[in-house]
């Protein structure tokens, strides 16, 4: 798609889960004439793998997905150094109204960090968990895998959870919200 899209991948790095040095890989995008660099990256790795980054002078853009710019302890772990940084919600979480604004109103107070999209993902799984045991009328794990692929279903929040299997497990409407950080948990939609 680099050309579809209009971009090329200059560098290709891979590191092991748990590592704690990624010169190597550092020393690749140093050498590089980088816009962007696509963190690919859990939480605690991502925040290692930034914060070297940043300390060599790697000023690239940082792009992640899933969220992942949004959680709080992403933010803490790297000191702010992912501000302008890139990633996608499946929903608004600052702009929410209805059920969503109060799920995100509730979580917050009774919880110690705030909400972030992966909140709302284990939100929106239990429901469809809960919804594929219901068509099911019997929570084996067949009867529950046999109802969830054919699951077309919205959420209490307004999530749109459709599955049809085969072709492949993947929930065929997704939404992408693409936001850019600009502080702890804060963010500007795109």
């Amino acid at each position: 798609m680099q050309s579809e899209l209009g971009y090329e991948v200059v560098v290709d790095e891979a590191f092991r889960g748990g590592d704690q040095d990624y010169s190597p890989q550092i020393t690749k995008l140093r050498n590089a004439r980088l816009d962007a660099v696509y963190v690919a990256a859990p939480v605690g790795d991502g925040a290692r793998l930034t914060n070297q980054m940043r300390a060599v002078g790697i000023t690239a853009t940082l792009i992640t997905g899933f969220g992942s710019f949004q959680d709080p302890t992403y933010w803490d772990g790297t000191n702010g150094l992912i501000r302008g940084g890139y990633t996608w919600l499946a929903q608004d979480l600052r702009g929410a109204s209805g059920h969503l604004r109060d799920l995100v109103t509730r979580y917050n107070a009774k919880n110690r960090l705030e909400a972030t999209s992966f909140s709302t993902y284990g939100y929106d799984a239990v429901y469809a968990l809960v919804e594929a045991v219901r068509r099911a009328g019997d929570a084996s794990r067949g009867a529950i895998r046999e109802a969830l692929s054919s699951l077309d279903f919205t959420t209490p929040i307004g999530t749109r959870v459709r599955f049809q299997n085969p072709p492949n497990g993947e929930n065929l409407t997704p939404t992408a919200t693409v936001i850019r950080i600009t502080g702890r948990g804060d963010y500007e939609v795109v």
